[in-house]
């Protein structure tokens, strides 16, 4: 990777960090689409799998306080990990255009339901219900196309959660899939050629936790929705761009 590659996964890795510090996802989905148009889908998605583990462990922690107010967080997880087998081995041979076609209209109807209804809120029973198809249908498209973001981005935000706990719950869920992404590319070998940059994005990747999280503090809650809606639309959309175009 040339200085100038790496110069770009920089500022690459420094907006996706800006966004995902204040809303708890965005890395991935700016990034990656970013990086990818000068060195390739397959070397961007390796580059930034360190970086967002990182980034999602400091913020997990950094708001593990948020956990008191987390709903069926064991169920995502639990369901999240089997769903990502299940999605990996049965979707292997399947084209991703349809599924990713699925996942944008999924992200454009949760859009048009916030601002048609922006008050509604997933009730506790509900979401006890769902909850299970939720995680599982999100692991599924992790294991099948390495994305769930928009899934369990929007499933979280409806739930109407305080900053904390929304972004606790966020980092916690993609910290899970991103450990296996992260042992699978390491075990593959596809890291190798790589580390330096990796390594390097971390840096401004961790960087803008503490401002993200200030910065969380002082917006108004409309301005987080819209801004969370943002990054959702970010994920549907740079997903899009790399399956479509």
């Amino acid at each position: 990777m040339t200085g100038a590659d790496l110069a770009i996964v920089m500022g690459a890795v420094i907006l996706g960090s800006a966004l995902k510090s204040l809303t708890g996802m965005g890395l991935p989905a700016i990034a990656i689409p970013i990086i990818s148009l000068f060195v390739g889908i397959e070397v961007a998605v390796v580059v930034i799998s360190l970086p967002n583990f990182a980034l999602n462990a400091a913020m997990s922690w950094r708001e593990r306080e948020g956990a008191k107010g987390a709903i069926d967080l064991p169920v995502l997880l639990v369901t999240g990990f089997l769903g990502g087998i299940a999605g990996s081995l049965l979707f292997v041979s399947v084209s991703e255009k349809p599924l990713v076609a699925l996942l944008v209209l999924a992200v454009v109807g949760y859009i048009l339901a916030y601002l048609i209804q922006p008050e509604a809120a997933i009730g506790a029973q509900t979401s006890r219900r769902w909850a299970p198809v939720v995680g599982t249908v999100g692991g599924m498209f992790q294991g099948a196309i390495g994305i769930s973001g928009p899934i369990l981005g929007s499933w979280v935000h409806a739930h109407r959660l305080d900053r904390q706990c929304h972004v606790f719950c966020l980092t916690t869920l993609f910290l899970a899939s991103g450990s296996i992404q992260l042992v699978i590319l390491i075990a593959n070998g596809e890291v190798t050629g790589l580390w330096t940059a990796s390594i390097l994005a971390c840096v401004p990747a961790l960087a803008t936790v503490p401002i993200g999280s200030r910065l969380r503090g002082k917006i108004s809650s409309r301005a987080f929705d819209y801004l969370v809606l943002g990054a959702i639309s970010a994920a549907g959309l740079g997903l899009g761009i790399r399956t479509f175009l």
